[in-house]
């Protein structure tokens, strides 16, 4: 209540604006070369407990750049209060970034021989080349794939092949790599 009737004054609740929640920061895996969708949880508490509506400059859910995105938000309690706008950052990697995850977690896995682990830097290396040599990299995330279905299959985990072949999949739809015909 916004009335108090024993001093007949407004209390402090009518006016203090909520308070805000967000992410310190959130990380996506672009999914094409337009970015990623990027997806967070802000809210709002207004001054009594209750819930406030919040709003921010780009939705959860949405599709993100690649690269880093300012989100700005603010939450507007039942009474008209708004809190002062706050940020947090949405950053979507893109191939280059997603290939060196993936390396970093081949080596990880130890396997014998070293083959996957340098099947891998190939695509990073075409595509961090001025200019990036984009075909070489879907040429060269086709023969990875391949090769794992084949003559590498055997050096790996299923577990560790499944994941393998899902990550260069989306890396390839990243760069934009025209599909395969057959």
């Amino acid at each position: 209540m916004c009335h108090d009737v024993t001093t007949s004054s407004r209390s402090s609740s009518c006016t203090t604006a909520p308070t805000l929640t967000l992410p310190e920061s959130v990380v996506a895996n672009a999914t094409s070369p337009q970015g990623g969708t990027a997806s967070f949880d802000v809210t709002g508490t207004d001054s009594a407990g209750g819930d406030a509506m919040t709003n921010c400059a780009h939705a959860s859910g949405t599709l993100f750049a690649i690269g880093t995105t300012t989100v700005t938000c603010t939450a507007t309690d039942a009474r008209g209060n708004t809190s002062d706008p706050q940020t947090f950052t949405v950053h979507v990697k893109g191939a280059v970034e997603q290939l060196t995850d993936l390396i970093d977690t081949v080596t990880s896995w130890n396997v014998k021989g070293h083959m996957v682990e340098i099947r891998s830097k190939g695509p990073r290396w075409s595509l961090t080349q001025s200019p990036p040599k984009v075909n070489l990299a879907c040429q060269q995330i086709r023969d990875f794939e391949r090769d794992l279905g084949g003559s590498l299959a055997s050096t790996i985990t299923i577990s560790q092949n499944t994941w393998l072949m899902g990550e260069l999949a989306r890396i390839y739809d990243v760069i934009g790599c025209a599909p395969v015909t057959t």
